[in-house]
């Protein structure tokens, strides 16, 4: 990643804050960390049926939220496609 000075650099409402960007080579890193993360979770759920698999994730999500959890922390990872595997 990079703070982009004059791209982002400091939000001119809070300057305590940068914005930042993920580069070229990030988003080659992403895309393998991905890979990686979507694999884990298919060995690690294979056990589980598509219901079981379903309820687990309503159950954690109900724990997250009593622990007070924020919901939704990386929704933009959640939408990109699944990778073959």
């Amino acid at each position: 990643m990079a703070d982009q000075p004059g791209a982002g650099g400091p939000r001119a409402e809070d300057r305590r804050h940068h914005e930042l960007y993920v580069s070229e080579d990030g988003r080659r890193v992403l895309g393998s960390v991905r890979e990686v993360a979507s694999l884990h979770e298919d060995d690690l759920f294979a056990a589980l049926g598509e219901e079981d698999g379903t309820r687990l994730t309503e159950l954690l999500g109900r724990i997250a939220e009593q622990q007070g959890l924020a919901p939704g922390v990386h929704p933009g990872y959640r939408r990109l496609p699944k990778c073959p595997g």
